[in-house]
């Protein structure tokens, strides 16, 4: 599965003034699809094959991301002894039970270690008990020596630091072979600096500062390197003197770039990369010319979306241009893909001639309402020329060995970009971007 860490999501819908709740259940946390059934292939399958294993339903040795007949055979089987509809189908419903049940381990601590007591050591040793390496008649709530022991095995293997203590990068390992889910909160997340503390500075008018300039845009670029550490506050003016250009120098050799000391256009684009800055658009429409989206919120729009066919006509808030994306993926923002070879062109010409992170404000037409929402522009987590579904070792926007999440082959296009819509979440960390959801703001014109 592709996201990482989870934390169960709540909002509020406002609706002639009244207030109703609603809350992401775990199928919608943790999982891609809506339903798996015979012959889907998905790296999601193998936590479906794991707690069936683990409820004695299916006996397997080694997960597998496919969904056969010995896995239909079992859901029935499950299905059929928990009073839901017997169709071999690991839908909403059955997912659920399984959670409910005990037999998907959820891991709600940060970092497990020798002396603990509680719940999560006993789903992490059940976790190393079916991988091999804890050899034990019952899995209880203590840490103790073989549970380290059998840690320190599983992360040599892993080739992660064998310390005996099971941290984030030894619970995400777990997580990723299916063993698992990590559950974080907030807080939690910002006490182990998983949460981004950027701010974005502002909108960037030039291509290129260079030592001496006395413009706004230093200002932005100077707020920039203070965020990276790079400057201190009281040396921050609108003139790039020779604090500014040292700093420059070190942003420069910290992310690999040309080191010159002048920002320039890889300069300033790693920075909008990064979200720090935006980049005025050379194509823009009065706002006379433009319209509204809905207000709506993401769990709402999911209910409207067939994954795998719903196609969204996606209009660009600021140009007006056009193009058709496939909605492909996605549990908690939707992930698209470009149509056509020409919807992937259209794509990167809005965004200057490079795809990149920055995000755009658009309009999403959908069953004959519009609806507003928040697009980047950075194709990640696939390859056109590899299998959907493949684990592959390289994917698009630096991401390395996973699941190939490209759906739509012959458009010239790696993976798929991030659709946000009011109340979405970033798969990586379950928070709401506040940069999307400004995105969001400005398509259905209230901000």
């Amino acid at each position: 599965m592709k996201r990482k860490i989870a934390a169960l999501c709540a909002g509020i819908v406002l609706l002639s003034g009244m207030q109703f709740s609603f809350a992401l259940d775990k199928t919608d946390t943790y999982f891609d699809l809506k339903k798996y059934d015979l012959g889907t292939e998905h790296n999601d399958v193998q936590h479906i094959q794991n707690a069936l294993r683990k409820a004695g339903y299916i006996s397997i040795n080694e997960l597998t991301n496919f969904y056969g007949a010995e896995t239909e055979s079992a859901v029935v089987k499950f299905q059929s002894d928990n009073g839901l509809t017997a169709d071999g189908i690991a839908g909403r419903n059955t997912i659920e039970v399984l959670f409910e049940k005990g037999y998907m381990g959820e891991i709600n601590d940060l970092m497990l270690k020798p002396g603990d007591e509680n719940p999560s050591v006993k789903v992490l040793q059940e976790s190393l008990m079916a991988l091999g390496y804890l050899d034990i008649d019952q899995a209880i709530e203590y840490y103790g020596k073989q549970t380290t022991a059998a840690v320190k095995a599983f992360q040599t293997d892993q080739n992660l630091d064998a310390d005996g203590i099971a941290g984030t990068l030894t619970l995400n390992a777990l997580e990723n072979q299916g063993m698992l889910f990590l559950s974080r909160t907030e807080s939690e997340l910002e006490a182990e600096g998983q949460v981004s503390q950027l701010t974005s500075v502002g909108t960037i008018t030039k291509d290129m500062l260079i030592p001496g300039d006395r413009h706004q845009d230093v200002i932005l670029l100077q707020k920039v390197l203070v965020q990276e550490g790079l400057l201190v506050a009281d040396q921050a003016t609108d003139v790039y003197d020779n604090h500014t250009e040292a700093a420059v120098l070190a942003f420069q050799e910290k992310y690999e770039l040309k080191a010159d000391g002048v920002a320039g256009m890889e300069t300033i684009a790693k920075m909008i990369q990064l979200g720090y800055v935006n980049q005025v658009q050379i194509v823009s429409r009065q706002s006379s010319e433009r319209r509204f989206g809905e207000y709506l919120s993401w769990p709402t729009v999911m209910e409207m979306i067939d994954k795998g066919k719903t196609v969204f006509v996606i209009e660009d808030f600021n140009t007006g241009t056009t193009f058709k994306m496939l909605a492909a993926y996605g549990g908690v923002h939707s992930d698209v893909e470009p149509l056509t070879l020409q919807d992937a062109h259209t794509i990167k010409i809005l965004w200057g001639g490079e795809y990149s992170w920055v995000r755009r404000p658009v309009l999403v037409h959908l069953n004959g309402r519009v609806i507003a929402a928040s697009l980047n522009g950075m194709p990640h987590a696939g390859m056109d020329d590899k299998p959907e579904g493949q684990y592959i070792n390289v994917r698009s926007g630096g991401y390395g060995y996973g699941y190939n999440f490209d759906t739509v082959k012959g458009n010239d296009f790696d993976g798929h970009l991030c659709l946000h819509f009011k109340d979405s979440r970033l798969h990586a960390n379950r928070k709401i971007d506040s940069k999307h959801q400004k995105n969001v703001r400005i398509a259905a014109g209230l901000e």
